[in-house]
């Protein structure tokens, strides 16, 4: 099988983790090889982006999701709005965790039950959205062309130098 990133690498045990071990003997990429592929893959479109995290501007990385024209270049947008610290999600689960803490405070133990569970219920949901996006990038880079990748014209071989004149005795 031939990967569709070139920079996919093999690995030999030695200094190797679980994962890189079942990477080579699986023959696919690790989790590491997708993202690191994905930010190498997307480096102009990350430049582009809003400068805030997510979790204070979610409304731009919105807009800046409508420009994402490849599959590295969405996961930039959805790492940023889904995982990173600061993200909206985030942002969102920190809320819900002080407002629990609010209500504990203000002796409203059952309302501050509610939002912990929702924090934690968030929390669980960042983590199946983090797989969610490794699976999705494991795919890309994994998938084989389509036919229409498989049948474009490849570029014609460089022209060869005229060989050297040859002198005469």
């Amino acid at each position: 099988m031939t990967f569709y990133n070139p920079d996919f690498e093999l690995y030999d045990n030695v200094g190797r983790t679980t994962e890189q071990i079942h990477a080579y003997n699986t023959n696919s990429p690790t989790n590491d090889d997708v993202h690191r592929w994905a930010a190498s893959d997307a480096h102009d479109f990350a430049r582009t982006a809003p400068q805030l995290s997510s979790g204070h501007s979610i409304r731009d990385w919105a807009d800046h999701l409508e420009t994402a024209q490849s599959v590295p270049e969405l996961h930039t947008v959805t790492e940023a709005v889904l995982v990173d610290d600061g993200s909206a999600l985030d942002m969102l689960s920190n809320i819900l965790h002080m407002t629990a803490e609010w209500c504990d405070s203000n002796q409203e133990p059952e309302a501050a039950r509610s939002y912990r569970k929702a924090a934690d219920d968030l929390d669980q949901l960042r983590q199946r959205l983090a797989h969610l996006r490794t699976q999705h990038l494991a795919h890309f880079y994994t998938r084989q062309p389509s036919a229409t990748e498989q049948h474009r014209p490849t570029p014609p071989p460089p022209p060869q130098p005229a060989p050297a004149p040859r002198r005469s005795r």
